[in-house]
């Protein structure tokens, strides 16, 4: 966010306040291999007069633009996002054709509530690496982990299956290299 802040600032030749992250990959040339983000839930500091998990969207679409080939995104995103929600039915879909979609888990709020919210959520990981495997939607969410999980402990589990990205390896990811590299003792999931 500092480079985007510096950026604006250039053009604007003021400090923005707040940064608009929807517009961060406007104003950077960065490409990360691997992005870990919280976008808004549902508002977006006071600059809409109606909230909406849109605006949290419009977030992780910038993001994976901005994102390098082969790279992974991991977002904390309201629970707006599930897959049980209709409103968002055609944007996961057009997402799905164009990313690979590996996990979308809901996980309740009272799970962390003595941290100080109790919002449920929606753990997503999404790879740059091509469209969801499968022909249609049905036959796409067969390859995606969704599905409640009931602590901390239970999501990192459903996750670990899919903790390596296909066509790296744990040293190339280790490096922040999402370059796809041949390694004949990893298993692609």
């Amino acid at each position: 966010m500092v480079i985007a802040c510096r950026s604006l600032r250039n053009i604007s030749r003021r400090l923005p306040t707040p940064p608009d992250g929807r517009l961060t990959a406007a104003f950077t040339e960065s490409q990360p291999t691997a992005i870990l983000m919280n976008p808004p839930f549902s508002a977006t500091g006071g600059r809409v007069a109606k909230h909406s998990a849109h605006y949290g969207a419009r977030h992780i679409e910038s993001a994976l633009r901005r994102l390098q080939q082969g790279g992974r995104l991991v977002a904390i995103a309201g629970e707006g996002l599930s897959f049980h929600r209709s409103a968002f039915s055609e944007w996961w879909q057009r997402i799905a054709s164009a990313y690979n979609v590996r996990a979308n888990l809901h996980l309740n709020g009272n799970e962390y509530g003595k941290y100080g919210t109790t919002f449920d959520l929606q753990i997503l990981v999404i790879d740059k690496t091509g469209q969801t495997p499968g022909n249609n939607w049905k036959e796409q969410l067969e390859k995606i982990v969704w599905r409640d999980a009931e602590s901390i402990e239970d999501a990192w589990s459903a996750l670990s299956d899919i903790a390596d990205r296909p066509g790296t390896t744990r040293a190339s990811a280790a490096r922040g290299d999402a370059r796809p590299r041949a390694n004949p003792r990893s298993t692609l999931r």
